[in-house]
């Protein structure tokens, strides 16, 4: 599966950005733009499960369940 072919499928813009100054050498981090306003969440693999870290710079570490859909 490629995740950046299926984002540009579903015509999303994807920019690939590596910050050695992150706290977590793994980590992703989405800004969904609406209209209205821009979300940005951060998330991490942290001893081997997905949490999520932030939300608009907010420190909230939670756990995520991976789920796929295509």
């Amino acid at each position: 599966m490629n995740a950046m072919q299926i984002a540009a499928d579903r015509g999303w813009n994807v920019a690939e950005v590596h910050d050695k100054r992150s706290a977590h050498f793994d980590t992703i981090r989405l800004d969904v733009e609406t209209d209205s306003s821009v979300t940005t969440v951060e998330g991490a693999v942290v001893l081997g499960k997905p949490r999520l870290m932030h939300v608009d710079g907010i420190y909230c570490e939670a756990p995520l369940t991976v789920r796929w859909c295509v």
